[in-house]
């Protein structure tokens, strides 16, 4: 009797939910195999997700075509830098340079810093200036006040022009330690963009130099004089020569001559210096860079799918989707695309993958094998290449077709998904309601066995005043 009631409960509880709980072991097995396939799918979705995203692009065609790559290079990046976009025509051009766009710059004339003599002349008080660029007049306001040096006066006339929207920067420059000018200087360069400037009330441009009759005579400035750095208006634009054509241009940056080339003028030539060539082609470097993505992701996503349906021929263990039809059929349409003949091109061009140097292996991944054929390729007909991947059942467009129905939202993977999920949640809330129930069930037997304690306590009591009574006959 001393060894029954001396059992642990806790350790007869501990064995009775054991045994009671093996109908659960195969929800969770269950569960622990929705997870892996929902794992599993997760991993599908991000390569396929990945390839989905680089088929979009190679898919495009006519002007917004990923292999309409251009580059541009120049004989001198030190006088002219170009680029050139997918407009752009392959060509070589002859450029010559005379002259750069420059901003207008208007300069006071030199003035004492310290001396007050440019408010004694004005006067204190608000003065308003009139600045024009390219057609659009802007009234700018200082006030001065009395013994206000020159030099502060230039620094309140730059602050509120700087201030302003003219299109103008103003800047105070020391020229000697005791003297300073004020300079205008407009924010876009060429004629176009030349600056004007007259007092509307008061005097205060005419008494830092820039009188309206000198400004609209573009008075040259000196040393000590106001007036513009570049007296004739037509030095402020670009002039440059492009196969024997003169162009003017009002900016540096010139986009507009050559269609899809960009020209950034830097430096000009003397007249005996040949011209600068520049050389526009296909960028062989960014169609290979785009067709390794390709290849990358197509064999990250094939690599992935079928990992996920092997069956180990010797352990024969099956990986998580060995024998399911749907991930079966989209592993060889994959390979089947890749591999497979674009009847949509035009007679004569590549209409295999294997045409332009990238071979199938073996296990379905591709390979650019021959580089040498797919620069050919690319030299010959840029518009062939992306013809095999663009055109109406191009490898990209097919290929997009097919990956799009399983990555779309609602797509094959999303559907699936959600069947799994709802699974697991069904498993879940299972496991919790037969949980709950055990326990209760638990608890009737802790209580069931604490009373069979107790009443073999209170029977070993008894038993014990039975044996003191009977000895005492004795």
């Amino acid at each position: 009797m001393d060894s029954i009631s001396s059992i642990s409960i806790d350790s007869l509880v501990q064995q009775y939910r054991i045994s009671q709980r093996t109908p659960v072991l195969s929800l969770e097995n269950r569960k622990t195999n929705i997870s892996a396939r929902l794992s599993a799918l997760a991993e599908i979705k991000a390569k396929l997700d990945a390839l989905f995203s680089t088929l979009k692009d190679l898919s495009l065609s006519g002007a917004s075509s990923k292999f309409l790559a251009f580059s541009a290079s120049s004989s001198s990046t030190s006088v002219v830098s170009v680029s050139a976009s997918s407009a752009a025509s392959k060509g070589t051009h002859a450029l010559r340079v005379t002259q750069l766009a420059k901003a207008d710059t208007i300069v006071s004339s030199q003035l004492d810093s310290t001396a007050t003599g440019v408010v004694g002349a004005t006067g204190a008080g608000e003065k308003t200036i009139r600045l024009s660029v390219n057609g659009v007049d802007t009234e700018v306001s200082i006030t001065l006040e009395a013994g206000d040096t020159n030099s502060t006066v230039l620094s309140k006339i730059a602050t509120a022009v700087n201030e302003s929207s003219a299109g103008i920067s103003a800047s105070v420059v020391a020229d000697t330690p005791t003297t300073s000018k004020l300079v205008f200087t407009s924010k876009d360069t060429g004629s176009a963009n030349a600056i004007s400037v007259e007092d509307v009330s008061g005097s205060l441009l005419k008494n830092i130099g820039l009188d309206q009759k000198d400004v609209s005579k573009r008075k040259a400035a000196t040393g000590t004089t106001g007036g513009f750095l570049y007296s004739d208006i037509a030095t402020l634009d670009a002039n440059f020569n492009v196969d024997g054509i003169d162009i003017i241009r009002g900016s540096n940056s010139i986009s507009d001559v050559l269609t899809g080339v960009s020209i950034e003028l830097k430096g000009t030539q003397a007249p005996g210096d040949p011209p600068i060539s520049i050389t526009v082609g296909v960028d062989k470097s960014a169609i290979h860079a785009t067709i390794e993505k390709f290849v990358k992701e197509y064999n990250d996503a094939l690599t992935t799918i079928t990992s996920k349906l092997t069956v180990d021929p010797d352990t024969r263990v099956r990986q998580i989707f060995a024998g399911d039809i749907t991930f079966r059929n989209l592993r060889l349409n994959l390979r089947a695309i890749g591999s497979g003949v674009v009847s949509s091109v035009v007679p004569g061009n590549p209409r295999l993958l294997s045409d332009i140097g990238i071979k199938t292996n073996a296990d379905g991944t591709l390979a650019i094998a021959d580089t040498a054929a797919l620069d050919e390729a690319l030299d010959s007909d840029i518009a062939k290449v992306a013809d095999l991947f663009s055109t109406s059942n191009g490898i990209a467009v097919r290929l997009k077709a097919l990956t799009e129905g399983f990555v779309s939202s609602g797509g094959q993977l999303d559907s699936t998904s959600t069947s799994l999920n709802s699974q697991l949640k069904n498993l879940t809330n299972q496991i919790k309601r037969f949980d709950e129930q055990l326990d209760k069930k638990v608890e009737r037997f802790r209580d069931d066995f604490a009373r069979a304690q107790s009443a073999i306590a209170i029977a070993m009591q008894q038993q014990q005043t039975i044996n003191s009574i009977l000895a005492g006959f004795f």
